[in-house]
């Protein structure tokens, strides 16, 4: 673990501020909360877990793998940026390639499998992608996706999909079917891989469970007609396409208006639960000007 740690410690201190600048740039003409850099933060969060959980579990991670991985996550979902569909990997590809024929940072060894794990990421079909390698849970390609694919659980993936879904035209009771297939195949997949690493896969299934119980109630309000702008899921959803896809108001400020213009306490502890769960995972502090006034505080 001292090794891991060690090789965790070096490649965030070579490439930690400088990647989570240049995903914010890449983002800062488009409002995607849900995909920005700060979700590309957390996804490189929940890998420095796994990450420590394979460690615990007699895998081991030098350097060269870590800068691999922590690379990926901060490119893969770049290209939602421009294209909100699901063939976006090849423009996050595309910003990767450009990121590096400007970089003055060495280039690292393997870059081509680094880049067509950015373009490869979204299969969420996990349709063979690296069939011609065996399937190792150390791998590049199945710690990036393992770690997109947890952040898509609990208070904070309840909302990634329904805004992202939103964007997609898909509403209603197509979008709570659609999140409960889509998210039982990542969890499914999650525990195919992971499920040796007990304590830790346990806790992403109640994650799982959080969000599935969601979009099951949101099922049952429309099965019902009880669909509501006021209570329950559906009024949640209802707050997300207002507040976000309209009037394309940050997160944080939309928990506080969420805060002040509703009296509703299933919507109100959503979003309470939302704004502690996001800022739990990510700390942005008041820098210097040199930072462009913001720095990261790792966890």
């Amino acid at each position: 673990m001292k090794t891991i740690d060690s090789a965790l410690k070096t490649v965030e201190e070579k490439w930690l501020q400088t990647l989570f600048t240049h995903c914010k740039e890449i983002f800062s003409q488009t409002c995607l909360p849900s995909h920005d850099e700060t979700h590309h933060y957390r996804v490189w969060l929940f890998a420095k877990q796994l990450i420590r959980e394979l460690g615990q579990a007699n895998y081991t991670f030098d350097a060269n793998q870590v800068e691999k991985i922590i690379l990926a996550i901060f490119f893969h979902d770049t290209g939602l940026s421009v294209q909100p569909g699901a063939e976006h990997g090849k423009f996050s590809r595309t910003f990767a390639e450009d990121f590096f024929d400007r970089s003055s940072q060495k280039p690292i060894d393997d870059l081509d499998e680094v880049l067509t794990v950015i373009e490869k990421h979204d299969d969420k079909e996990y349709a063979d992608t690296f069939a011609e390698q065996p399937v190792s849970p150390d791998g590049l390609f199945p710690v990036v996706n393992a770690s997109d694919d947890l952040d898509a659980f609990g208070i904070t993936g309840i909302y990634r999909y329904a805004e992202i879904y939103l964007l997609r035209g898909i509403q209603g009771k197509d979008l709570a079917i659609q999140v409960l297939d889509n998210s039982a195949n990542r969890f499914q997949h999650f525990f195919n891989t992971y499920g040796f690493l007990k304590r830790f896969a346990e806790q992403q299934r109640i994650r799982f469970q959080i969000l599935q119980k969601f979009y099951h109630d949101l099922v049952l309000q429309h099965k019902t007609g009880n669909v509501s702008q006021s209570t329950g899921p559906s009024a949640v959803i209802h707050q997300i396409e207002q507040c976000i896809l309209k009037k394309k108001l940050p997160l944080e400020q939309v928990c506080k208006e969420v805060e002040n213009g509703s009296n509703d306490p299933y919507v109100l502890d959503f979003f309470r639960l939302l704004g502690d769960e996001v800022g739990d995972a990510i700390v942005i502090l008041r820098g210097s000007p040199s930072d462009n006034g913001q720095t990261i505080v790792m966890q």
